[in-house]
């Protein structure tokens, strides 16, 4: 049999994870990107235009950047 003290102790364990979980979890999750960041990509794109020939991932974010500062080119 199971000891009646091992079972409290493992019900107390549970109880207080599920209470600390639900009670400092956050309600409302909100995803931002910080300006900074988006800066340092778009320098990044731009330095690396004429090294590499392809980008690590295909996405319209390099589209986006390379025809909007096409008209800077030269």
């Amino acid at each position: 049999m199971i000891d009646t003290h091992l079972t409290s102790r493992i019900f107390l364990t549970l109880t207080l994870s599920l209470i600390s979980t639900l009670s400092y979890g956050q309600k409302i999750f909100s995803v931002k990107t910080d300006n900074r960041v988006e800066a340092l990509s778009i320098f990044f794109t731009l330095a690396t235009a004429d090294t590499l020939n392809t980008k690590p991932t295909p996405s319209t974010y390099y589209r986006d950047v390379k025809a909007y500062f096409e008209r800077y080119k030269d």
